[in-house]
């Protein structure tokens, strides 16, 4: 997947399996989407705060397939470009994106630090 995906989006792995568990023509519109975050990943979708209980600052979303899938990213500086780093993909039900991102945070931010580590 790496080779269809700009260098500058970054999947964490639980948000990888996410996006291996839709079918295949809604796994063609996130990568689209995602080409989309890709160019602006702080303009682009609409920014997360605190929704139902959940923190989520620092987070962005944007629908995809007539509103039934949400994309879920943190916009991280590594110092020298903007990366989108997928925090997770589901299907829109309830707050089910939402939550899942939110569990993921401090996992997210402790990988997000260890990549631009090994990287830089």
């Amino acid at each position: 997947m790496s080779e269809v995906l700009p260098p500058n989006v970054w999947f964490f792995p639980d948000a990888k399996a996410d996006l291996g568990r839709l079918d295949r023509s809604q796994r063609v519109l996130v990568l689209r989407a995602i080409a989309k975050i890709a160019r602006a990943p702080d303009r682009v979708g609409k920014p997360l705060g605190h929704l139902a209980g959940l923190n989520l600052a620092g987070f962005r979303s944007v629908y995809v397939d007539r509103k039934r899938i949400r994309i879920v990213w943190k916009v991280a500086e590594t110092g020298v470009v903007q990366v989108a780093v997928i925090a997770a993909v589901a299907e829109r039900e309830g707050l089910v994106v939402y939550r899942t991102a939110a569990q993921r945070r401090e996992a997210i931010d402790a990988w997000i630090q260890k990549r631009i580590e090994s990287s830089g």
